[in-house]
């Protein structure tokens, strides 16, 4: 099965956006990628897995402009007016291997890259605060609890409950037999 014909083509026909790919040696490409800058959860089935930004491109594509994956670390991406730098490559085959696959290129820097791990007090101020006037919350007026309804009973529990209750009701109103 072709992979670039079937899926691969009309995915980045459709989803992919014009890219410049710079190498760490100067040369420059332009090249169709995937924008996942957002950010997308890389790591094995036992790590664990770390939301990244990434870009995505084709192997094929890279190959036909004589680049290999090996030279893309340390690199640059361009990706709608954002340039990041690239900080490692991942292989994701097709099934016909990964030559024929994708090339997920691990970004750091960039307008929305990694947050940094420890953030100043200072940087938080300017974030609007929870109102602590109430208790219940801002959704208290528009959430209602009712009183849950009695559970009827099947019609053999309540004949049960019945017989039971005539049965220690006679017991009790039975007068005692000694002399």
């Amino acid at each position: 099965m072709d992979y670039q014909a079937t899926l691969y083509g009309p995915v980045y026909g459709l989803l992919g956006v014009p890219a410049l790919l710079r190498l760490a040696s100067g040369a420059a490409f332009a090249v169709t990628a995937l924008d996942k800058t957002a950010g997308v959860a890389v790591g094995g089935a036992v790590d664990v897995q770390t939301v990244v930004p990434v870009a995505v491109v084709r192997v094929t594509e890279l190959a036909a402009k004589g680049v290999t994956p090996a030279q893309i670390d340390d690199g640059q991406i361009t990706l709608n007016g954002v340039t990041w730098e690239i900080e490692a490559h991942k292989p994701a085959p097709s099934p016909n291997g990964e030559t024929d696959g994708e090339l997920y290129l691990l970004l750091k820097g960039g307008a929305g890259g990694r947050i940094p791990a420890r953030q100043s007090s200072s940087s938080c101020s300017s974030l609007p605060r929870r109102s602590t006037a109430s208790a219940a919350g801002p959704f208290a007026t528009a959430i209602s609890f009712r009183k849950p309804r009695a559970r009827r009973l099947s019609s053999s529990t309540a004949t049960r409950r019945r017989r039971s209750a005539r049965r220690t009701g006679a017991r009790a109103a039975r007068p005692s037999a000694s002399p």
